[in-house]
C-alpha cells in the first residue's frame, strides 16, 4: 500500500513538472510577443515622430514671411520696445512652424532719407507686409507701389491716416494708443499736481490728427474747471526738437509771465519748452511742464526737475500684434474692419488701441538703466 503511495505521489509529481514547463514556456511566447510588439509600437512611434519632425522641419525651412518694420521717432523707449516686439513676434511665428523673418529698415528717426537708404533693397525682397512708424513714408511712390502689387501695410500710430478728410490709405490695421482718451489722462494729471485753479498752456502740433485728439480729450476735462485757465494761442511745436525750442521761445518772450503750466502733446514739444525756459532764465519747476511719449532726453529732462512727467506706449505690444495681424490677413484672409464714414472714424479699417504708463521722477531711472541693450 505504501509502495502504491509512493507510485502515485512520484507520478504527480512528474505531472506537475511537465505542465509547469508548459506553462512557463506559454508565458516565455507571450512575453517575447509582447516585447515584439512593444518594440514594433516603438519603432512606429519613432518614425511618426520622425516624420512629424520632418514635417515641421519643411515647413519652418519653407518660403519666408518677411516683415519690414521701417522708419519712427523714438529713442530708448520706443526704439528698444519696438525691436522687442518684432522679436516676439517672429519667435512667436516660429515656433508655430511658420518661417518668419522681422527687420527693421533704417533709423528711428525723422530722417527720411536715412530711412529710405536699404527701403528699395529690402521692399524689393518681396515682403509679406511693412508696418510703418513715419508718416512721410505715405508720400513715397515706392510704398505706394509696393500696395498697388498687393503689399500689406501696417500703420502704426495713424501714420498714414492722418486725419478722416485725409485720402483713404489702404492699410489693413492702425495700431496705437486711444489719442483721445491720451488727452483726457493728461488733463486729470495736471489737475492732481496743480489742483483746479491755474493758468495753463498747451503746446502741441495742430496740424495733425492725432495731436488734435489729444487737445480735444484735454478741453473736455477743462471745461469742467472755470477756474483753469487756457492761455492760447497754443505753442506749436514743430517736426523738430529745435524747431520746437524755437517756437517756444518766441512764445515764453511774450506769455511766461501769464502761465503756470505747459502740458505738451510730444516729447519733442516738451523737451524745446524745457530749452526755452533755460534760454529765458528759468529754473527747473518754475514752471510745471507735462509731457507726452518718450525717449531718452525727456527722462534726463524729468531727473533733472524741468519736466514734472510723461507717459508712454506699449511699444512692444504694438510692435507684436502688428506682426500678427499682417500674418493672419496674408494668411488665412482675415477680414479686418471697414471703415465708418458716417461716424467719422479715422480711415484705417482696424483700429489696435494698447496701454500707456506714467513715468515720473522716481521711475526715471529704470527707464534709463533698465539695459536696454539692443536686442540682437
Amino acid at each position: 500500500m505504501k509502495k502504491s503511495i509512493v507510485i502515485i505521489l512520484t507520478v504527480l509529481f512528474a505531472v506537475s513538472i511537465v505542465l509547469a514547463g508548459i506553462g512557463c514556456k506559454e508565458a516565455a511566447v507571450e512575453t517575447t510577443a509582447a516585447a515584439e510588439e512593444t518594440t514594433a509600437a516603438a519603432t512606429e512611434a519613432t518614425e511618426s515622430a520622425e516624420e512629424t519632425t520632418a514635417a515641421e522641419t519643411e515647413v519652418v525651412a519653407g518660403e519666408e514671411e518677411l516683415y519690414l518694420n521701417v522708419g519712427g521717432w523714438w529713442g530708448i523707449d520706443g526704439w528698444i520696445n519696438l525691436h522687442y516686439g518684432h522679436q516676439a513676434a517672429e519667435k512667436f511665428l516660429q515656433a508655430r512652424g511658420v518661417n518668419a523673418k522681422c527687420e527693421i529698415v533704417g533709423p528711428m528717426g525723422d530722417d527720411i532719407e536715412a530711412v529710405l537708404a536699404g527701403f528699395e533693397s529690402a521692399v524689393a525682397r518681396k515682403p509679406v507686409a511693412i508696418i510703418c512708424y513715419n508718416h512721410k513714408l505715405g508720400e513715397e511712390p515706392l510704398l505706394n507701389q509696393y500696395v498697388a502689387d498687393g503689399g500689406l501695410v501696417v500703420d502704426r500710430g495713424t501714420m498714414l491716416t492722418m486725419s478722416p478728410e485725409a485720402s483713404p490709405y489702404p492699410v489693413i490695421m492702425s495700431i496705437g494708443t486711444n489719442d483721445t482718451q491720451y488727452g483726457i489722462d493728461h488733463a486729470k494729471w495736471i489737475i492732481e499736481i496743480m489742483g483746479e485753479d491755474f493758468s495753463l498752456a498747451i503746446q502741441t502740433m495742430s496740424d495733425q490728427y492725432v495731436h488734435r485728439l489729444r487737445v480735444a480729450g484735454m478741453m473736455s476735462v477743462f471745461e469742467n474747471y472755470p477756474n483753469i485757465k487756457i492761455v492760447e494761442p497754443y505753442i506749436e511745436q514743430g517736426m523738430t526738437t529745435e524747431e520746437a525750442a524755437r517756437n517756444a521761445s518766441a512764445w515764453i518772450a511774450t506769455n511766461a509771465d501769464k502761465v503756470d503750466a505747459i502740458v505738451c502733446t510730444s516729447f519733442l514739444g516738451a523737451g524745446g519748452v524745457s530749452t526755452a525756459l533755460k534760454e529765458a532764465g528759468f529754473n527747473p519747476g518754475d514752471k510745471v511742464v507735462l509731457g507726452s511719449d518718450v525717449d531718452d532726453t525727456i527722462v534726463e529732462l524729468i531727473k533733472q526737475g524741468w519736466v514734472i512727467g510723461t507717459t508712454g506706449q506699449a511699444f512692444a505690444v504694438q510692435a507684436f500684434y502688428a506682426v500678427l495681424t499682417a500674418h493672419a490677413v496674408h494668411n488665412r484672409g482675415v477680414l479686418t474692419t471697414k471703415n465708418d464714414d458716417a461716424a467719422g472714424y479715422i480711415n484705417a479699417p482696424l483700429a489696435s488701441i494698447t496701454p500707456v504708463y506714467k513715468i515720473t521722477a522716481d521711475s526715471a531711472d529704470y527707464w534709463l538703466e533698465a539695459a536696454w541693450p539692443l536686442p540682437e
